[in-house]
């Protein structure tokens, strides 16, 4: 009796599963039909409307931009940095007799956006004329005062390629190790001697004190040097400690120093 009703059930599964057929289609008028097509374009119309200002000071940003970009989509964008100096260690002071070799300014990579290959930007690096607070919001459409002109550099951006700089070793032989992408500006070492080893001892006590007295940098490209057809946008990290700095390169009588 199971064999039986075992060969039923089967039967009842093979013979249902019949492919679907065009029952109930005659009986429907020809406007009935649901008819459709594959079409594989479409048409989109956009526009850009221009926003009056975004917040960009580094209470939303992790990144900062530099650069003159012409977009063939979205037109034109140029972004500058504003930022302070911060003192790594507090109460520096320098030795009788120390001479100072160079004064970089260091720009960490983080990225790049635009046409690098073809592109060149002239890179200005002016003192700040007034202050700047780490607290308050700064917009894209402000202004601030800036002062000397401290010096110039055209550059080719090289986002991704690794450079290998000296390492000081204090009591020690130098050498030299590889880091990643940086962009190096060298400023004239008059500038950098009057400025930061000739400072007053008292502005050299903390941050807050060098702030005072330091108020900062502005650093942008010039729109006018820029080559290439549609230049590009650097992208630094200004926000991770020992990235992006100005290093002060010296030596005293018995061995040779470095300050960030």
């Amino acid at each position: 009796m199971k064999r039986i009703i075992y060969f039923f059930l089967l039967l009842i599964f093979i013979t249902a599963c019949k492919k679907a057929d065009l029952i109930g289609l005659q009986t429907q008028p020809g406007e009935d039909l649901l008819n459709s097509k594959f079409i594989d374009t479409v048409t989109v119309l956009t526009s850009c409307v221009a926003e009056d200002s975004l917040r960009t000071d580094n209470a939303l940003a992790n990144r900062s931009l530099l650069g003159d970009l012409k977009d063939p989509d979205f037109g034109r964008s140029k972004a500058s940095i504003i930022t302070q100096l911060v003192m790594s260690r507090n109460n520096l002071t320098f030795l009788t007799g120390t001479v100072l070799d160079s004064a970089v300014l260091i720009l960490s990579y983080a990225g790049y956006y635009g046409d690098s290959a073809n592109t060149t930007f002239k890179v200005n690096v002016n003192e700040l004329n007034e202050d700047i607070h780490a607290d308050s919001a700064y917009y894209s459409n402000r202004k601030v005062k800036t002062g000397t002109l401290i010096t110039s550099k055209t550059i080719t951006p090289h986002p991704n390629d690794s450079i290998t700089i000296a390492s000081i070793r204090v009591g020690k032989s130098d050498t030299v190790r590889k880091v990643p992408a940086q962009l190096r500006i060298n400023l004239p070492l008059d500038y950098a001697n009057a400025t930061f080893m000739n400072a007053p001892a008292s502005s050299l006590i903390n941050t807050e004190a060098f702030v005072k007295y330091f108020k900062g940098l502005a650093i942008s490209v010039d729109s006018n040097a820029t080559t290439g057809s549609i230049g590009g946008m650097m992208i630094f990290d200004m926000f991770t400690v020992g990235k992006s700095k100005l290093t002060l390169y010296y030596r005293s009588q018995t061995d040779t120093l470095s300050f960030d």
